[in-house]
């Protein structure tokens, strides 16, 4: 019975263990949707990055979509362009289609 019971409460760590590591992590969110300038016209190669941690980003595609999968909770996305001012968006769930519109930089 005791070799059973051992048996049984390293089967239940065994399995548990990756839980626990994951509630550690905390929740992961994921963000898609598209972007385009006032005039609605999609806007093509915005780098999206996270405000915490830039080596996690992407790039808007052809026709100015983005997805962006297992950010931490609350991330800031940044979204950048050479001819746009940059924009930063806090964003507290996870959310598909967004429309984030951003404004022509204006040249001095």
């Amino acid at each position: 019975m005791k070799k059973i019971l051992s048996i049984y409460l390293f089967l239940t760590c065994l399995y548990t263990a990756p839980l626990l590591v994951l509630a550690q992590e905390g929740a992961r969110i994921n963000v898609s949707g598209s972007i385009m300038d006032v005039n609605g016209k999609e806007i093509s190669d915005v780098t999206i990055s996270l405000k915490s941690d830039s080596t996690k980003a992407t790039v808007s595609d052809k026709d100015g979509r983005f997805q962006l999968q297992h950010l931490p909770a609350n991330p800031t996305l940044v979204f950048s362009h050479v001819n746009y001012k940059s924009f930063e968006l806090p964003v507290a769930t996870s959310r598909e289609k967004m429309m984030v519109v951003l404004e022509l930089k204006v040249s001095d």
